[in-house]
């Protein structure tokens, strides 16, 4: 996966860095508040998060093994329960960076 940030986040690193030089100069903090904010809504309407939820179960072995990748939370939740009460075994839900949304079992 790469780990630059996207360019938008970039042009707001920029935008800030102007924001405190700004400050600097005694411009109203009110004026660089609202020029902020219109920069930060204009990066996240252009966003698009892309968001992947692996359903995984677990051995006997207490080992977990993928399963599925699905794009939506409740088919993955849908996808993962279905699954338990037909094998029984534990499952899990995460994400793309591993972070755990759900154990069910």
């Amino acid at each position: 996966m790469d780990s630059t940030p996207p360019e938008g986040i970039n042009n707001l690193l920029k935008d800030a860095k102007g924001f405190v030089e700004a400050f600097d100069q005694s411009l109203d903090i009110l004026d660089i508040l609202e020029v902020f904010l219109c920069t930060t809504n204009d990066i996240i309407e252009n966003v698009e998060i892309d968001m992947k939820y692996h359903v995984e179960f677990q051995d006997q072995f207490f080992k977990w093994h993928p399963y599925q990748t699905l794009h939506n939370e409740q088919n993955a939740y849908r996808t993962a329960n279905n699954r338990h009460k037909s094998t029984g075994k534990r499952h899990r839900i995460t994400d793309d960076e591993g972070h755990i949304i759900d154990i069910i079992g």
